[in-house]
């Protein structure tokens, strides 16, 4: 695995469209990865699964 030295953060990051997939390209250190950006409908559903986490157990709900 490559040691990254530096992050140059005053470049804008640019957002590449791949199979109606879109990611972000960042430059670390000379390489280049892509970062997945997640759709408004993922993002949803992640804040709705957290909120359901944060309220806590169901009181019928059986556990091992």
């Amino acid at each position: 695995m490559t040691k990254i030295n530096k992050y140059n953060n005053t470049t804008e990051p640019k957002i590449i469209t791949k199979n109606g997939v879109k990611y972000k390209e960042l430059d670390l250190g000379g390489s280049k990865i892509l970062i997945r950006i997640k759709s408004d409908k993922e993002v949803a559903k992640d804040y709705k699964a957290f909120d359901k986490y944060l309220s806590g157990r169901d009181g019928d709900t059986i556990l091992p």
